[in-house]
């Protein structure tokens, strides 16, 4: 990636995690101006040492184990399951996760609240000293913004989803419908 500020012409690999990451969050925290190069050059530092080393080894790791076929059917059972457990009643069918009541629409909105009033409290506190505080309030109206598109969301999990099966299971050839 020829934009990212934390490119690494030495080891196209080790960016593989962190070049991302650095992009969202120059992107979320508006740091692509001029007056933020300081900042972003430092992030993209601070996110290359610390995602670029142990933490990304341990990932690649983790994901190694998970790709052999004793450990993917096991883990396709598991989640199999907790989908969609056997029921005598109605065999195959999903069933919703039982043990959680239906919440009122009052009670939803009251969630909502919390939560904004949380990220919008937290995230300047934690993140205004880094990245400036109008960028961490901007950022964190961003985030509160960006996760309540559900149709986006769900897109995006699903682009998630199959770049994963596609790295997992690279004999596999995804095909656009004409």
């Amino acid at each position: 990636n020829s934009t990212s500020p934390v490119g690494n012409a030495a080891d196209p690999s080790q960016g593989a995690f962190v070049d991302p990451l650095s992009d969202l969050f120059v992107e979320i925290f508006g740091l692509k101006n001029r007056r933020n190069w300081l900042r972003r050059q430092a992030i993209s530092i601070l996110l290359r040492h610390i995602v670029g080393g142990t933490v990304e080894r341990r990932i690649r790791d983790v994901f190694g184990t998970l790709v052999g076929d004793q450990q993917l059917a096991q883990l396709v059972g598991s989640l199999r399951g907790s989908l969609w457990p056997e029921n005598p009643n109605r065999p195959g069918v999903f069933m919703h996760f039982q043990g959680f009541k239906k919440r009122s629409d009052e009670e939803k909105l009251e969630s909502a609240r919390k939560a904004r009033a949380q990220i919008l409290w937290y995230i300047p506190r934690i993140l205004g000293g880094m990245v400036g505080k109008k960028n961490a309030r901007d950022g964190a109206q961003k985030v509160i913004d960006a996760v309540q598109l559900q149709k986006p969301n769900l897109n995006l999990v699903l682009h998630i989803f199959d770049a994963l099966v596609g790295v997992l299971f690279p004999e596999i050839k995804f095909q656009l419908l004409e």
